[in-house]
């Protein structure tokens, strides 16, 4: 994703240390999908609608037996 032509203009602006400073912004919230809210307590979800810009989401079920 970080790859992508999305962010191609922060790229270009960060150089070489493009890869860094993103990760420095990169955050995983450990979650469970089958649960209100991910499972998260409040303050963490507040926190992360008054805080993040952009979500990107990996969940999936690993569950192989459904």
């Amino acid at each position: 994703i970080i790859n992508s032509d999305l962010f191609k203009r922060l790229k270009g602006i960060y150089g070489g240390s493009y890869e860094a400073f993103v990760l420095s912004k990169l955050v995983p919230i450990v979650g469970h999908l089958e649960e209100d809210s991910l499972g998260i307590d409040e303050k963490l979800e507040k926190d992360i609608a008054e805080q993040v810009d952009v979500i990107v989401s990996c969940g999936a079920s690993t569950r192989f037996d459904e």
